[in-house]
């Protein structure tokens, strides 16, 4: 990995060291774009759920997000250390909350949405089941735009983003 512009090694993690972000980076940075001309507001708070090493909000300045996943981060924002899948929601008045999930997705999804009422939801996901599954317990959300990103061109994997608004 590149750090600080010094080379880092790092083997047998479960996750990329410094955090997650997607590996084709003329499409992710197409994402972020998309992104900011389409959702973000200037002063947006945002929460970003499983959000490594701040991918999807790393354009969004420090004072006005929370990055939230159980890998810690390399990198200088603000990062709360959590295992989302076992730990209590806590609030954070987001206007916008972003997830990002691993493949089995996020079954507490309803928790945390009732307790921080984001009116937009980003959700990115690269299993389109447990998308389907998750996006069901939201009630006063419709889906505005959804797309498919094929960051792995060759192979069937695509990642899902369903952009939605609280009605």
């Amino acid at each position: 990995y590149d750090i600080d512009n010094q080379l880092q090694l790092s083997w047998n993690k479960h996750y990329a060291d410094g955090g997650f972000s997607q590996v084709h980076e003329e499409l992710n940075n197409q994402l972020y774009e998309w992104i900011e001309e389409n959702i973000l507001s200037q002063d947006m708070k945002v929460l970003d759920l499983f959000g490594g090493g701040g991918n999807l909000s790393q354009r969004v300045p420090n004072s006005n997000r929370k990055v939230v996943d159980l890998y810690s981060s390399a990198v200088n924002m603000p990062f709360v250390h959590m295992d989302l899948y076992n730990e209590e929601a806590f609030e954070y008045a987001a206007d916008l909350m972003i997830i990002d999930p691993p493949r089995r997705g996020f079954k507490r999804i309803e928790e945390w949405v009732k307790l921080n009422s984001p009116s937009k939801i980003l959700y990115i996901s690269c299993d389109i089941s447990s998308l389907k599954r998750d996006l069901a317990q939201l009630d006063n959300y419709k889906v505005e735009r959804a797309m498919m990103i094929d960051f792995f061109g060759g192979t069937y994997h695509y990642e899902s983003l369903i952009y939605l608004e609280r009605v």
